[in-house]
């Protein structure tokens, strides 16, 4: 019994020794110290938080503090992957989409698009509505493309908000509807979205 509740306390520091470095990583990364936000990182990756080793994967990727390093940042992404975290889900799906550090792949990409969309990130059920609207690494269809821009919408991903205001602008796998094109283009053009600020002054024009 001692035994089993000494094993449960040194976990239990573990765990907040792996989160408060964690913390003090995302503050300097933030402040775009990245030396420090590197050094905090890698003591909370070990440790086994995702959201570290993800953000390690990021740093590697984009070169933060480090020499930009596509094989490392995939490393870092699968660790965090393995454990189901969305955001590094989603990222290797982008690593797999553009060819980064990674033979192009785009089924390889909707693959881990649809693992972390599942889990309801946003910007991967934008990206998996965009690859079945354009046919990439899947069937093209409509009307999957429509549903997964919906959720991602809902959830104010202005990507998804555009390409929605486009289906609606076009009539593209939806009955053309303009006032719907307005609703979408608006709600991006609100994020700043500079195509949907476009798209809005052509649909003015036009009444």
């Amino acid at each position: 019994m001692f035994r089993l509740v000494t094993m449960l306390w040194l976990m239990l520091l573990f765990s907040f020794s792996a989160l408060a470095d964690y913390d003090e990583g995302v503050s300097a990364y933030e402040k775009e110290n990245y030396g420090l936000a590197l050094k905090a990182f890698q003591q909370s990756a070990k440790e086994g938080h995702t959201d570290a080793q993800t953000y390690l994967g990021v740093m590697y990727e984009l070169g933060q503090g480090v020499k930009m390093d596509y094989e490392k940042a995939l490393m870092w992404y699968r660790k965090a992957a393995a454990e189901k975290n969305p955001t590094a889900e989603y990222n290797l799906g982008q690593m797999y989409f553009y060819g980064r550090g990674v033979k192009e792949d785009q089924k390889q990409a909707v693959a881990w698009y649809r693992k972390s969309a599942d889990q309801g990130y946003a910007s991967a059920q934008s990206m998996l509505g965009y690859a079945f609207d354009v046919g990439a690494g899947v069937a093209q269809d409509y009307q999957q493309a429509q549903n997964w821009y919906l959720l991602a919408a809902d959830q104010n991903d202005v990507d998804a908000q555009y390409n929605l205001g486009n289906m609606y602008n076009e009539g593209r796998g939806v009955e053309r509807n303009r006032k719907e094109a307005f609703y979408w283009f608006r709600l991006a053009a609100l994020q700043g979205d500079v195509e949907a600020k476009q798209a809005l002054k052509e649909l003015l024009r036009a009444k």
